[in-house]
């Protein structure tokens, strides 16, 4: 095989989805830390382009069949960019992952969370009512508040 030429092949394929992934992952994960979106977008293409360019590099030192040497330290050097990508990449990958995987448990938790705050309102609306209707429950004192709104709204 030419030293000069990359073969494309079904692992080099799958590992560029890899990388897209993570870079996808990663975006996520940094928006959802609230990071400004130019920032995660920043971060998630430059885990994309350092990835996929680690990569194709350590597949070149593989396939190389002259200066093994010196092909040998770039991919131990590739290698270790690839740990560096990862790592750099890893704690917005959980988050999104998790968020993704949790995503059903925070629908779930926001529809009580607007029920509650429904009933709430009501609660509201229905105090708001009872003191317009009778002009006595205005001129309590704040202390006597509660038991006034009781006594409103039973009657």
């Amino acid at each position: 095989m030419d030293s000069n030429k990359i073969s494309i092949s079904l692992g080099l394929i799958i590992s560029i989805l890899g990388a897209l992934v993570l870079a996808a992952c990663t975006w996520i994960g940094f928006s959802l830390r609230l990071v400004s979106p130019l920032m995660s977008s920043i971060a998630g293409i430059l885990v994309a382009i350092a990835g996929i360019v680690v990569m194709l590099l350590a597949v070149r030192a593989k396939t190389a069949t002259k200066d093994f040497g010196k092909w040998r330290i770039v991919e131990i050097c590739c290698i270790a960019g690839m740990v560096a990508v990862i790592t750099f990449a890893f704690t917005p990958t959980v988050l999104s992952f998790n968020f993704i995987k949790g995503a059903g448990g925070l629908r779930q938790a926001a529809n009580t969370d607007i029920g509650g705050i429904e009933s709430l309102m009501e609660e509201s609306r229905k105090s708001v009512a009872c003191v317009q209707a009778m002009p006595e429950c205005t001129t309590l004192c704040v202390s006597e508040m509660p038991t006034a709104l009781q006594v409103c709204a039973s009657s």
